[in-house]
This record gives structure tokens, sequence and C-alpha cells, in this order.
């Protein structure tokens, strides 16, 4: 039996980092043998100084004991694969903020953390996701302090690429538009990034809806259709040859959620769930076998376990359902 990669992205709401994640169920390699999806390995959430592992099936949310790394305890990115976990820039301090380029694995077998080489730029707010084993990062913003040494841009569209066998990065084309809280996923062998805010939108700064796509065999970023909403903060799930795009602000809330097949040329909006309040508090979402499960909490300003709930949607029938959900804190 072989496991598909296992993707992450981590979003940041309300102060708090939440990770993304879009993993396939095993498949069936020998007849007689049937996938288990409690086998595969959790989606983890980073609250804080806390981090979750949460499972769609069968259901449950469980506070882990892996401190995050004091620097990077803020606004930075997550992104997994497999039994690893990766966080990336962030920043750290009050008074006097600053922005980090350093990276960290965790091992989540054994809860271990171990530093990686820095990344070449300082980021927070940025994107990150896993394709084809290695680790890309795009946008997000810039330390204060390095734009008034170096003058580099305040908003990144530059992106990097972590090379695990080489244990180095390196920098690649630019996005066509600088931008920061948006979103990132792999998708048909390529790296997908959506909305955000960016200082080039017509107008002045501001939400995108805006996508575009890089592909690694010919290195250089495409145009894709813009989403019908403009959003930040959003989560974006790669299902069966089909991105959906969820909640988000812009510049409020908005609860909109839609999806782009393969096979068209624009985004289409779908039926919201009864409670439409969740998509827009969305922690993560992920696709397992084939249907988008959403986890989410009531609007507070503070992340409460207790209020967690979990949702799936099933695109073959366009229906919602509400999953049931056990919280463990021990």
């Amino acid at each position: 039996m072989q496991s598909e990669s296992i993707l992450t992205q981590c979003m940041s709401y309300a102060d708090r980092f939440l990770a993304i994640e879009l993993f396939n169920t095993c498949r069936v390699l020998a007849r007689g043998f049937r996938s288990n999806p409690q086998m595969l390995p959790g989606v983890h959430l980073t609250l804080g100084h806390q981090m979750w592992e949460w499972h769609p099936k069968p259901g449950t949310l469980r506070l882990l004991g892996h401190s995050i790394p004091r620097t990077q305890s803020s606004h930075s990115t997550l992104a997994q694969q497999r039994d690893v976990v990766v966080i990336s820039g962030g920043g750290f301090g009050s008074v006097v903020r600053r922005v980090t380029r350093s990276t960290s694995l965790l091992m989540k077998p054994t809860g271990h953390w171990e530093s990686l080489p820095p990344m070449v730029k300082k980021r927070e707010f940025h994107a990150a996701a896993f394709l084809k084993g290695k680790l890309y990062v795009s946008g997000g913003l810039n330390d204060e302090f390095g734009q008034d040494k170096t003058g580099e841009e305040a908003v990144h569209g530059s992106v990097e690429c972590f090379d695990p066998g080489t244990k180095s990065w390196c920098q690649l084309p630019r996005m066509t538009m600088r931008r920061y809280h948006h979103a990132c996923t792999s998708h048909l062998g390529c790296l997908v990034v959506t909305g955000g805010i960016s200082p080039d939108r017509l107008g002045g700064e501001g939400p995108l809806a805006t996508a575009e796509r890089y592909d690694p065999s010919k290195q250089r970023w495409s145009q894709m259709p813009a989403m019908s909403t403009e959003r930040s903060r959003h989560s974006l799930v790669s299902i069966d040859s089909t991105l959906y795009a969820c909640g988000g602000t812009s510049p409020g809330t908005t609860h909109a959620f839609e999806y782009l097949d393969a096979t068209l040329s624009s985004w289409v909006l779908l039926p919201l769930w009864n409670r439409p309040d969740a998509i827009q508090t969305c922690l993560a979402s992920t696709g397992c076998q084939g249907q988008l499960y959403i986890l989410s909490c009531k609007p507070s300003a503070a992340f409460q376990a207790d209020q967690a709930c979990l949702q799936r949607f099933d695109p073959s029938t366009c229906e919602w359902s509400e999953m049931p959900l056990k919280v463990r804190t021990s």
C-alpha cells in the first residue's frame, strides 16, 4: 500500500496560525486490501505555542506537546509531508518586531525539532506547500529593518524552493503579483497561488481574486482564471483535479465557497452549509476519499477547542453533512 503525498499550508486568522492541509488516502495496490484513513498521518495545526493534530476520520482533534520555536511563534507558515512538519519564517518581539528567515523541521513520530538552513528572504504571512518532495515558499511581508537597510521590497513577489536532498534553498522566478495572506497548494504537478493582499492591485493595495500557477518543468508562472471573489487568509484545497477555495476576508468576512475544475475556464460558486460562519472561520480543510472536510470554530477572539466543529462536503451530490468531532486535550 502506497500513501500519496500529504501537503499542508498554513494561514493566519485572528493572530493565530492555522495549518491547511491536503492529503489523499492510501490507494489499494493489491486486490483484497482496503484503505484505512485512520492510519494516515494527521493534519497538524499550530495555535500560538500549541500544536494540534486533526484526523477527519475518525473525527478527532488532539492537543500535542510540541512547542513551536520561540522565534517562529508568530505569523510563521507551516507545511507538512508524510512524517515531517516544516515551519518557515515568522516574527518575534512586541516592542521591537523582527521577521526571521529561520526554518525548523518537526519529526512527527518523535516530536523532535531540528533546524534547517534558513530561507534566502525574511518572510511572514507567506504561503508554503510541498510539491514532488520539495518545499516551495512564496510571497509574504519583509522585515522593516531589512527594508531600511537593504532597500528590499516590503511585500515579496519572490519564490524559493528547499531541496531536502541537497539541504539548500534556491530562488525561483517571481510571481506575476506580489502577495501576502494568500493561499498555496500543489495541483496537477504545479504550484498554485490564489488571492491574498497585494500593492500591485489596480486601485491600490487590497485583496486579490487572481490566481497563478508555477510549472517546475517550464520554470515559469502563468495566469489562471480569477476567483469570483476577492479574498485573503482563505483555504485552498486540491481534490481529484479540482481546486476549492473557502472563506477568508474580502476585506470583511466572506462565506463564498467556490471551485475550479480542470476542464473549466472559470470558478463556480457552490452552495453553503446551513452555518456559513463555519466556512469563514475555517481552521483547516483537507481532502479525504474524494470528499472535502472542514474543521472550523465559532467566531471568537481566541480559539476554543470545545467549540470546534467538523463538516463534510460531497462534490458528487453538492451536499454538506455535520460530522462528529472528539476533542482531546490530554
